[in-house]
């Protein structure tokens, strides 16, 4: 009796360990079609990456990896006064640094673009 309570205790233990994954593979994937909006400049994929996203806050936060780059970083490098008015609007942390410690305020500074916030 004791091992088939254990083996249940397994399989409900490892679905829901499946069950997570599963989530976190679809946040991954709307997260990531948020940051294509951002980089092609793609409003509308974008918000529709918001409104499926179950943790808006952290899709609109969302940073890559690899140089920590919101998406806010990638409007004001592409100059998108756009893709910023939108990302803004929806309240996304302006302040969040990328790996190299700038935020996208400091880009803009950088790239003579810090007029792209009024």
């Amino acid at each position: 009796m004791l091992e088939v309570e254990l083996k249940n205790k397994r399989k409900k233990d490892y679905d829901g360990y499946c069950e997570s994954q599963e989530y976190w593979n679809v946040m991954r994937e709307i997260n990531l079609s948020f940051m294509r909006g951002a980089e092609t400049s793609n409003i509308f994929q974008m918000r529709d990456a918001l409104e499926k996203s179950p943790l808006k806050s952290l899709t609109l936060n969302f940073a890559y990896p690899v140089n920590g780059k919101t998406a806010l970083h990638l409007a004001i490098e592409k100059n998108d006064r756009d893709v910023i008015n939108f990302l803004v609007e929806n309240g996304i942390d302006q302040d969040k640094k990328d790996i190299d410690g700038q935020t996208a305020r400091d880009i803009g500074v950088k790239l003579k673009r810090e007029n792209l916030f009024e």
